[in-house]
């Protein structure tokens, strides 16, 4: 069963990430050097 875009939003600030914010449905999160884009609303599944 694919993860829900809010549970890997919920692992990202776990796991120390900040949101830096986005547009639309696509949020931006960093960490030191790394950088990750969740697109989707809250409620579907995570893409790959």
């Amino acid at each position: 069963m694919p993860v829900k875009v809010s549970e890997l939003i919920s692992r990202l600030v776990k796991a120390g990430f900040s949101d830096r914010g986005g547009k639309g449905s696509h949020r931006n999160f960093s960490k030191g050097a790394v950088n990750v884009t969740v697109s989707g609303k809250t409620g579907a599944d995570a893409k790959h």
